[in-house]
């Protein structure tokens, strides 16, 4: 993993796209939260696998300036129906 840009830290996303979710830019601080919502179908786990680079996606993720393709899987991967702590964000996995 790269050293963390300086004077960057947060999460930066720039032109986040992919098949059915429009480009997304946004900037998230330090103990910053966002709340995603919407109705059944207006893409919130499109945006959220975009994200975590779960799904074929082009744009720019970065996390305290390091980028997402920087940033390693977890060991093993996640446990089935368990939870893992990663970048400061806990994931899920669904089996």
């Amino acid at each position: 993993m790269t050293a963390p840009a300086p004077g960057q830290s947060g999460l930066q996303v720039r032109g986040l796209r992919r098949h059915g979710l429009q480009p997304l830019s946004f900037d998230l601080g330090p103990g910053e939260a966002m709340a995603v919502t919407g109705p059944s179908g207006a893409g919130k786990s499109l945006l959220l696998r975009a994200l975590a680079d779960l799904d074929p996606n082009q744009g720019q993720v970065s996390l305290d300036g390091v980028s997402r393709s920087q940033i390693p899987a977890p060991p093993g991967g996640l446990p089935a129906g368990g939870t893992r702590l990663v970048g400061g964000i806990r994931r899920r996995a669904f089996s």
